[in-house]
C-alpha cells in the first residue's frame, strides 16, 4: 500500500502531466488528431507512464483527448456540430448564471469587471494572449460565481474549458480584440444598468457572433480541402 508521501507525489505528477498536456492542446501546440505518445508525455513532464495514463483519462473525460483502437490516444478533432451543440448549452447555462448573479453584483464587482475588460483588451492587443484569456475568464466568472450554485458553476467551467480551443481559433481567424471588447462592453453596460433583458441579449450575442465566424471559416476550409 502506498504511503501518504508516495500518494501525494503521484497526485502531483498526474496534475503536472494534465496541466502541461492540456495547455499544449488549448494553445494549439498539439493540434487536432496529434498523437499523444506515453513516453513523450512522460519525458516532457519528467514522470513515469503511470501518471500519464491518469492524466489522459482526465483529458478524455473533458473530451479534449480521444482513444483510437490499436493506435492509442490523440488530441480530439474539432467539429462545428459539436461546437454548436456546446454553445447552445453554454447560452442556456450562462444566461441562467447571469439571471441568478445579477442581483448580488456590487458596485465594487462592476468596477472590477471594468478593469478586467480593459486589461483583457489591452493584453490581447499587445499579443499577450494567455494573460488576455485569463482576464477574459475572470471577467465572466466574477458574475457566474454570484449565482450561488456550485453545480451550475461546475458545469459551466467544464463546457467553457471544452470550447477554449474554438475561442482561440476565432481570434486567430479574425476576431479582433476591439470587436471582442465591444461585445463585452455591451454586457457590462447592461449589468451596470441592472437591465436583465439587455444583459441576457448581450450574453447571447457574445456567443453567436464568434460562432458564426468559426462556422464560416470551417466551412471554407472544408470546401478548400474537397
Amino acid at each position: 500500500m502506498a504511503s501518504p508521501h508516495e500518494k501525494g507525489t503521484s497526485e502531483s505528477a498526474v496534475e503536472r502531466v494534465y496541466r502541461t498536456t492540456r495547455e499544449a492542446i488549448l494553445t494549439g501546440e498539439y493540434p487536432p488528431a496529434f498523437p499523444l505518445r506515453m513516453n513523450e508525455l512522460a519525458a516532457r513532464s519528467g514522470v513515469s507512464s503511470i501518471p500519464v495514463r491518469e492524466a489522459l483519462r482526465r483529458l478524455e473525460a473533458e473530451r479534449l483527448v480521444e482513444s483510437v483502437a490499436n493506435k492509442g490516444a490523440r488530441v480530439a478533432d474539432l467539429s462545428f456540430p459539436d461546437l454548436a451543440d456546446a454553445y447552445r448549452l453554454r447560452i442556456l447555462l450562462e444566461i441562467e448564471a447571469v439571471r441568478l448573479g445579477l442581483p448580488d453584483l456590487t458596485d465594487e464587482d462592476l468596477t472590477r469587471m471594468r478593469q478586467l475588460l480593459e486589461d483583457m483588451t489591452r493584453l490581447w492587443r499587445a499579443g499577450r494572449i494567455e494573460e488576455g484569456h485569463e482576464a477574459h475568464r475572470r471577467l465572466h466568472f466574477l458574475v457566474y460565481e454570484k449565482a450561488g450554485s456550485t453545480w451550475l458553476l461546475h458545469v459551466i467551467r467544464s463546457i467553457w474549458d471544452h470550447t477554449e480551443r474554438h475561442r482561440r481559433l476565432a481570434m486567430r481567424w479574425g476576431a479582433e480584440p476591439e470587436d471582442l471588447g465591444r461585445y463585452h462592453e455591451e454586457m457590462l453596460a447592461a449589468l451596470l444598468g441592472r437591465n436583465l433583458d439587455k444583459a441576457i441579449e448581450a450574453v447571447r450575442q457574445h456567443f453567436e457572433r464568434p460562432l458564426r465566424l468559426i462556422e464560416r471559416r470551417m466551412r471554407d476550409e472544408a470546401v478548400g480541402d474537397a
